[in-house]
């Protein structure tokens, strides 16, 4: 036992060496691998990220996406006035806090606000490749989005909202409450409210949140893709039973549009808006556009503590106003691609079943 020990004693130190001398031996390999990496990166320099302030004040000018489908109040339709076509609304006059913003970070520098108003669907397309340094139109940072991917989203500008729904005919109303009003067994609030449109043709503008929330949840509903909102509530054939849109957006149009004064908003019975989601409407840029995002979330900042924020939303929603007189006394000048018609009518199609 005793020379077992005095033996096994010996080898423990030997290994105990070996492995004190692998472990130095192993230490430079890797300080000389990071030595070997220190110099491919020096031969090979990472290339510096983008920032999009920096262009902005080059080039003086901060390029900006505008839907040209109207989303009133803050986006109104495009408009012809002395100075020729203008846009105006909550989120035009935002853009210019924040023309005034860069300005200032530009040392002073005057910053022209261009807004380009395009197509919705092409925003996404315009920001990736460069050719606009942000977009606004009322979008919602928290609805899922093919599209969403190397984007960037500010702080919210406006307080949550959602999915609400405006119907022409009480018996559509009453459709849907009846629906609620019947036991669903394992049914959460939203599953009982997405069933109450089951049967009903629900009308949304296409590539807008709504069309996205009612192409992954509302199965059960007819879908139909208006290029529009207008050609929503002007469709005849079919009769529309439902428009899904945005609550704040829908609510300013039951109040401001004559052509709209038969429809209605889908309540619950305790007087409450028939919703489907909360929505957070932010301004849309590069996420390699770091400083320019602090900078927007500076801005937002700055204007909700001054409570001017809160001032140009009771502007907009809740002075009695011509939104054309508007546009032509302080909106801003519209860049409108030859492709795009303001005036062209809009259109609906069948959703394709999923």
């Amino acid at each position: 036992m005793t020379d077992r020990n005095a033996m096994s004693r010996p080898r423990s130190r030997t290994a105990q060496r070996f492995g004190f001398l692998a472990l130095l031996i192993l230490t430079g390999w890797l300080q000389g691998c990071g030595l070997l990496i220190d110099a491919a990166e020096l031969v090979v320099p990472v290339p510096a990220l983008s920032d999009g302030v920096d262009v902005v004040c080059r080039h003086r000018q901060l390029q900006v996406g505008i839907s040209v489908e109207p989303y009133p109040p803050f986006v109104f339709p495009v408009v012809q006035s002395p100075q020729g076509l203008s846009v105006t609304g909550l989120d035009l006059e935002l853009v210019q806090h924040l023309g005034a913003a860069v300005s200032t970070y530009c040392g002073g520098t005057p910053i022209v606000v261009v807004p380009h108003v395009v197509h919705f669907r092409d925003l996404f397309r315009l920001l990736t490749e460069g050719q606009l340094d942000l977009f606004v139109s009322s979008v919602a940072y928290n609805v899922p989005h093919m599209k969403s991917a190397g984007l960037a989203y500010s702080a919210p500008y406006y307080p949550a909202s959602g999915l609400s729904a405006i119907a022409r005919r009480s018996d559509v109303v009453e459709h849907v409450r009846a629906a609620l009003s019947r036991p669903a067994a394992d049914a959460g609030v939203l599953e009982r409210r997405r069933k109450a449109l089951d049967g009903l043709i629900v009308a949304v503008q296409e590539g807008r949140s709504a069309h996205f929330y009612a192409a992954a949840n509302l199965k059960g509903a007819r879908l139909l893709l208006c290029d529009s909102l207008t050609g929503a509530w002007q469709q005849q054939d079919p009769e529309v039973d439902v428009i899904l849109g945005k609550e704040p957006v829908l609510n300013f149009l039951l109040t401001r549009e004559d052509q709209l004064k038969d429809w209605r908003p889908v309540m619950l019975e305790d007087g409450s808006p028939f919703l489907l989601n909360r929505e957070f409407f932010t301004v849309v840029m590069s996420e390699r556009s770091f400083r320019l995002h602090w900078l927007v979330n500076d801005l937002l900042f700055e204007l909700e503590e001054s409570g001017r924020l809160a001032a140009m939303q009771r502007r907009w929603f809740e002075q009695d106003y011509r939104f054309a007189e508007r546009a032509a006394s302080e909106g801003l000048p519209a860049v409108i691609p030859p492709s795009v018609n303001p005036t062209a009518p809009s259109r609906c199609h069948w959703a394709q079943p999923q």
